[in-house]
Parts: structure tokens; C-alpha cells; sequence
């Protein structure tokens, strides 16, 4: 089905505006028939001087299936059929001229009549300003092109974030670091933001080596080298079973060092209190600890289960 076209006037008379491409175009019949020459005239210029024209900038060589959808078919003599030889003729590729390309032709008409249609065309036709529908039509074509690039852009920004939030979510539990990302640089610097961004969270997360750690003195009860439950324990003495216990698991999690081990420590286990013994020369800090039937009932409430301390679970 043809769309409503756009009409000029030229030499008095309207004629629909032909556009292909998006830029106005005439046939050679079209020139045939505003110039006021036999038929062929037009067609015979253009095969003189063909070797001075561009195709695709001063005409376009247009296949039946795309021509017919512009303008309509006509046939000669009207015969009405489909396999006459003037039908089939119809069928064949047809040139459309660009102004470059009229312009190229028309100067070999030059009749008084060829300069005052070249005029009108050029003013008129060629530079004929699309209607309101047309410029709307166009615009909202750029603004779906350009909300599509920004969901493309979105979704890939949200797919990298997803993506940086799970391998952190993987570091907080222990099961990598953020230097087995040093091969993709932009996804280390995402987790970094991610972790970064959540630190007020995360400082207080308890890391899964930690927790099975915790879990593992209180279930054989004791806290140091010595084979006790310790309440009064010096901190690097406490911090150093820990990474012991890391060790021997060749545990890929954050060895935590002072302030992060504390903190994620009484997560595990309220009312730890740290003091520095009074005592002449250095005084190092240590950790007073509720007893272990204390540290046990609290670690129970924390994860909602009962446990039978005397086997592990």
C-alpha cells in the first residue's frame, strides 16, 4: 500500500513528491513529462552521459519490488494482462535521479520551458520541506533508537554490577580473594566499589574461615595451643590459633588481621571485653572471654539451633 505523498507545485501544476532513500528523486519519465519532450528524451540523455554519473549519489538503479511500492504502476495500453510484453516491461528496474543527477541531465535541454522547470523543481521540489507527520515520524525513530542504545548501556551496566555483587558476596564468604581477579582489571575494580560501597555491612559480616573456627573451639573446647578453653588469652596469642587453623585448611578467605578479626569475633560471641594487663615493658593487649557454656549458648541463639556439644553435628 502507497503512502499519502507530499505535493508540489511546479509550472502551476501538483505533482507528488517521489523520495527514495529519504531525499527527493525523479524518473526519467517524470523529466519527460515536466520538461514537455517526447518520451525517451530523458532516457536518452541519461545513457549519453551515464559515464558521468555516480550511481547511488547522482541516481539510484531501483529492482521492480522496490520501485512499485513508491509509485504506482502504470501500464501503456492498458491491457489488462499481467503477461503482456508491456506488463513485463513495467517489471523492470527503473532509475531514480537525485538533483545532482537532474541537474547533470538538464543541461542539455535548453529550451527557454527547461530553465524556468529546472528552476521550479530545484526550489520546489528538491528542497520541499517534509510535513509535520513526516518530521514526526523521523523523530520518533531517533528516540527509539536512542532509547534502545540506553537499555543496551543499562543492561550491561547492570549485568557487570550483578555480576561484581556475586564474586563479592563470594569473597565475604571465604571462597575467593580480590587478587584472583587482577586478569580482569575492571571487574576487580567493580567488586572493590561493590565491597567498598557496602563496607559499613560488610565490617561486621563474619567471614565463613572465622565462623567454622569459632565453631570448631567451641565444639572441642578450647581456644589455644595449651588445650583449653582460655578466658583470659593474649590477642596476637588468640588471632595466631586462628591462622593456624586457616593454615591447615589451606583456606583461600582474608587472614584477618587485628581489628577486622575483633570485630567479626564478637558478631561470633558478645561480651568480649580487650584490656592491657598492668605490667612493667610492653603491655600487649588481651581479650577477656565469657566461659565456654556461655560462648556455646550465645553461638546457639546466633544460628537458631540446639547443639550436642559432646558430638559434632
Amino acid at each position: 500500500m502507497k503512502e499519502n505523498k507530499a505535493l508540489v507545485t511546479v509550472m502551476g501544476k501538483e505533482i507528488e513528491q517521489v523520495e527514495y532513500k529519504g531525499m527527493p528523486v525523479v524518473t526519467l519519465r517524470m523529466m519527460d513529462e515536466l520538461h514537455e519532450r517526447p518520451e525517451g528524451t530523458a532516457r536518452n540523455a541519461f545513457f549519453r552521459h551515464k559515464d558521468k554519473l555516480i550511481e547511488g549519489e547522482d541516481y539510484f538503479e531501483v529492482p521492480f519490488e522496490e520501485w512499485s511500492q513508491i509509485i504506482a504502476v502504470k501500464i501503456f495500453n492498458g491491457d489488462p494482462d499481467e503477461n503482456s510484453e508491456n506488463n513485463l516491461k513495467q517489471r523492470n528496474p527503473i532509475k531514480f535521479l537525485t538533483v545532482s543527477g537532474y541537474l547533470m541531465l538538464v543541461k542539455s535541454f535548453t529550451d527557454d520551458l527547461a530553465w524556468k522547470v529546472q528552476r521550479e523543481l530545484v526550489k520546489n521540489y528538491f528542497t520541499t520541506r517534509a510535513n509535520y507527520s513526516q518530521v514526526r515520524g523521523k523523530l520518533l525513530e531517533e528516540q527509539a533508537k536512542q532509547m534502545e542504545r540506553e537499555i543496551r548501556w543499562l543492561n550491561s551496566k547492570r549485568k557487570a554490577e550483578r555480576m561484581a555483587e556475586k564474586e563479592a558476596i563470594r569473597i565475604l564468604k571465604g571462597k575467593s580473594r580480590i587478587e584472583d581477579y587482577a586478569d580482569t582489571p575492571e571487574l576487580q575494580r567493580k567488586i572493590s566499589t561493590t565491597l567498598e560501597n557496602n563496607k559499613d555491612i560488610l565490617k561486621y559480616s563474619i567471614p565463613q574461615n572465622l565462623d567454622r573456627w569459632w565453631y570448631e573451639c567451641l565444639l572441642s573446647g578450647k581456644n589455644s595451643n595449651d588445650g583449653y578453653w582460655k578466658r583470659d588469652i593474649p590477642v596476637q596469642e588468640l588471632i595466631a590459633y586462628y591462622n593456624a587453623f586457616v593454615d591447615q585448611l589451606r583456606a583461600k578467605g582474608y587472614r584477618h588481621i587485628n581489628v577486622d578479626f575483633g570485630r567479626a569475633l564478637r558478631k561470633l560471641c558478645k561480651g568480649i571485653q580487650t584490656y592491657r594487663p598492668s605490667s612493667p615493658g610492653p603491655r600487649p593487649r588481651w581479650y577477656k572471654l565469657p566461659s565456654l557454656d556461655e560462648c556455646r549458648d550465645q553461638y546457639q541463639k546466633l544460628i537458631n539451633i540446639n547443639i550436642n556439644w559432646d558430638k559434632e553435628i
